[in-house]
């Protein structure tokens, strides 16, 4: 078990996000799960225990300390990738919808088997691209998340003409002075072991012409 020296640092820091035991399991199995895919994929680059509990682990479930988050029933994780943030939120947030929306096949497939490994009923892998998703309204309207996966200005395609998507908001994992064409509603400054991060909160802006 590659995270065995770690156990006790991940109890620690993961208490203080309210997660519960089976919830410490499933992460954990999944971390394990996740360095077991890349070995024949790569699917992070972030391999090293305590690294992987702070730049994924943490860093994804801060997302559930904000307010705007807990106004959500539905995640749509964009360009989920192995599953970062999105398999994360679906573990913390079992209440929750997660959609997992990522058109990379070696991804789906690794999404799929940690899915059923892990036994999340209220997780389900998209597999459309971004605009694909918006133009046909694939996913429920809801909170879109994303990190790392595209860039910021291509995530405001979201509220583009006849989008259904006008109501939902856009979290955003950045880093403080981010530049965007957007001014975003709300942000949460955090550091990650020394890292200083920001989540953005974005929403449609309405004028008199939409």
């Amino acid at each position: 078990m590659a995270f065995y020296s770690s156990l006790s640092y991940f109890d620690t820091v993961i208490t203080k996000t309210g997660i519960n035991e089976e919830q410490k399991k499933k992460i954990i199995n999944y971390l394990e799960l996740l360095l077991v895919h890349n070995k024949k994929q790569n699917l992070t680059g972030i391999t090293d225990p305590k690294s992987m509990i702070d730049d994924i682990v943490l860093d994804s479930l801060t997302l559930i300390s904000c307010d705007i988050e807990k106004k959500f029933t539905v995640i749509n994780d964009i360009g989920s990738g192995a599953g970062i943030p999105g398999l994360l939120l679906a573990i913390a947030s079992p209440e929750k919808e997660v959609f997992l929306v990522e058109v990379r096949e070696k991804r789906i497939e690794f999404l799929n088997i940690a899915i059923n490994h892990l036994n999340l009923l209220n997780c389900k892998v998209i597999p459309f691209d971004f605009k694909t998703v918006v133009r046909k309204s694939i996913v429920p309207e809801g909170l879109f998340t994303a990190r790392a996966s595209l860039k910021i200005n291509d995530l405001f395609y979201l509220f583009n003409g006849n989008s259904a998507y006008k109501n939902s908001v856009i979290a955003y994992w950045g880093i403080e002075g981010t530049p965007t064409i957007q001014e975003p509603i709300a942000t949460f400054s955090y550091t990650i072991a020394t890292k200083k991060r920001t989540l953005y909160f974005f929403k449609k802006i309405y004028t008199s012409k939409n």
